[in-house]
């Protein structure tokens, strides 16, 4: 029955003269009395994304009216139900080139929801980057948007994550973290700690993200170490450039967080020849931050007793008599 209904709604697409014919409603009106069912089957979801390939491939401009509310129609129908549980990904969709010239008239039409229709459609496809990098400098300009739904806001982190900081930083770095800055991602957001981990840490060592990454970025790094341990210690990321920088610029709560993730990486039994530039940071940040020593005992606690044993022991070595000192 989708089958048919595709083929009708393909010949509806593809004839001049109903393509042609401004006063007529009756494709537009098909489509909108599909939307509007409270079931359809998830067969319904190819026959939409296989109409959006149709009508990008036959308008001559996809940004013509008509041929907008279509496209739209279209996309509302296939993945606007489909949104159960958050999950995404595995439907099998076939990607054409022609479902590239969505992006442009989607984003820049500005409804949230049809941006996420447009990303659940792309997040589908098993490897989404390519895709996904299509559209990466309208991710960014969606920081201007005032709010974000749930939906929407669940995508774009998915996204992000798919696309990681390397892309991102080729375009505009900044408006990136105006992004993150507006979507607040929490730990419980993120279903990937390890590539989150490699996009913040990535982020960290770019000149832009060390000074413009938010604050609770810093904090979601140490929270992902946590929630994974050995989540860094492959990824070759420290950067002796962050740690002086941090303590020049007296960045003393991003400077405890890059100190933690950073220990925390390397694991308590296994020395480092970079252990000497963190015990060098160990007086400053320590003193200059009143609780900052509490906190990083805070996390080394949650992480175990051998690290946070490790953790006592190095501060000590750092800095005879710190330990119970009244300034921590």
């Amino acid at each position: 029955m989708s089958e048919q209904l595709f083929q009708a709604i393909a010949r509806a697409i593809n004839d001049p003269i109903l393509r042609n014919t401004h006063d007529t409603h009756l494709l537009p009106d098909i489509l909108r009395s599909i939307s509007m069912w409270k079931s359809r089957p998830i067969l319904f979801t190819e026959l939409a994304y296989k109409c959006c390939s149709v009508i990008c491939k036959q308008s001559p401009d996809i940004n013509e009216e008509r041929s907008k509310t279509l496209l739209f129609l279209s996309l509302e129908i296939g993945f606007r139900h489909d949104f159960r549980d958050k999950k995404v990904g595995g439907s099998g969709l076939t990607h054409t080139e022609h479902h590239r010239k969505m992006a442009d008239v989607v984003f820049k039409q500005g409804d949230g929801e049809v941006v996420a229709d447009l990303l659940h459609a792309w997040m589908s496809e098993k490897s989404p980057t390519d895709l996904l990098d299509t559209c990466a400098s309208y991710i960014v300009d969606l920081r201007h948007l005032q709010s974000f739904s749930p939906r929407l806001r669940h995508l774009l982190i998915r996204s992000i994550q798919c696309i990681g900081y390397p892309r991102f930083e080729q375009i505009e770095g900044e408006g990136l973290f105006e992004l993150l800055d507006h979507l607040r991602i929490r730990i419980e957001d993120i279903d990937d700690n390890i590539q989150w981990g490699k996009l913040l840490s990535a982020a960290i060592r770019s000149t832009k993200g060390l000074r413009c990454l938010p604050q609770e970025y810093w904090e979601l790094l140490a929270e992902l170490v946590i929630s994974s341990p050995r989540l860094l210690r492959t990824t070759g990321f420290y950067d002796q450039h962050v740690t002086k920088s941090l303590e020049e610029a007296k960045e003393w709560g991003k400077l405890r967080c890059w100190f933690f993730a950073v220990w925390a990486s390397w694991g308590p039994n296994k020395p480092h020849s970079k252990e000497e530039d963190l015990k060098s940071v160990v007086p400053s940040l320590f003193r200059s931050q009143p609780g900052a020593y509490r906190k990083v005992e805070g996390w080394m606690e949650r992480l175990g007793q051998s690290e946070l044993e490790a953790f006592r022991q190095m501060c000590e070595q750092a800095n005879p008599g710190m330990i119970g000192g009244d300034t921590l």
